[in-house]
């Protein structure tokens, strides 16, 4: 059986609590994506989103873990090699490998911004570096769900976090005996999509860099599959990729909780 949910209602969140939203597309290798005159054309025609350039320099690194999620080896594939465009703010980035490109956003507004920015960037590959095989198309949304957005305050226990999450995020936390006693919850769930889609879903409490505890929502939905590289099928994909991260993503609240993050905001035809 694969993912069935209801069609997302999708509303501009007022209190959003997405982080980072990520589109990569990896191909095969292909050495044009690494070359700077590549990455001095993309600048050239995309310079006022794009108008800073960096170099990728460092190990590129694998994580090999175990089913539960819980690292075991860090491993050192290769040097990075390729270039990193990033906007004025450094809120949006392009990153051109020899073997992907993606877009990555920390100031995401809404999938009517963020899609033709990528579409332009597709375009602008397929043109460019004519690569010939889709090896994974993935879309990635990171949320970090703060007490102080959802009730205007601090959580201190991972407990006060099930009355705006949903039951099957919570684990422990719907035991009042195994709540009251949690001090962390960490959860992991691979989801059949269908089309030969999968969807990693990781959640559970984090510390954020100001120590304040959240909840993190981190959907990772993508297509591995050998085919033939072309820029509507992916665009396509991408669609129905968005489609089902927003139907997951207000599936993973409870009335309250997406009713607190709701407020103040407006239903619009586009993505949270």
């Amino acid at each position: 059986m694969t993912l069935q949910l209801p069609a997302p209602v999708v509303r501009r969140l007022a209190r959003s609590p997405l982080s980072l939203v990520v589109c990569q597309v990896r191909i095969e290798e292909n050495l044009r994506l690494a070359e700077p005159r590549l990455a001095l054309r993309l600048r050239e025609g995309f310079s006022e989103a794009y108008p800073k350039i960096t170099r990728l320099s460092g190990p590129r690194t694998q994580l090999i873990q175990q089913a539960s999620g819980i690292q075991v080896e860090q491993l050192e594939v290769d040097r990075r090699r390729g270039h990193r465009l990033s906007s004025e703010a450094n809120d949006w980035h392009i990153t051109l490998e020899p073997d992907a490109f993606a877009l990555e956003t920390t100031g995401y507004t809404t999938w009517t911004e963020f899609l033709p920015r990528f579409q332009e960037l597709v375009t602008f590959v397929s043109q460019e570096a004519e690569p010939e095989l889709e090896a994974r198309v993935g879309l990635r949304y990171v949320n970090i769900v703060r007490g102080t957005r959802l009730a205007g305050r601090k959580f201190e226990r991972p407990a006060e976090f099930s009355e705006f999450v949903a039951p099957w995020l919570c684990g422990p936390l719907t035991v009042p005996e195994l709540a009251q006693a949690s001090q962390d919850v960490d959860g992991r769930s691979v989801l059949d999509l269908g089309s030969g889609c999968i969807l990693n879903a990781r959640y559970g409490t984090v510390r954020a860099p100001d120590e304040e505890l959240c909840f993190l929502l981190d959907f990772d939905a993508y297509r591995e599959a050998g085919m033939p590289f072309a820029v509507e099928n992916v665009s396509n994909l991408l669609e129905e990729l968005n489609r089902t991260v927003t139907s997951l993503f207000e599936a993973s609240f409870s009335e309250i909780g997406l009713a607190a993050l709701i407020e103040g905001g407006e239903r619009v035809d586009d993505s949270v």
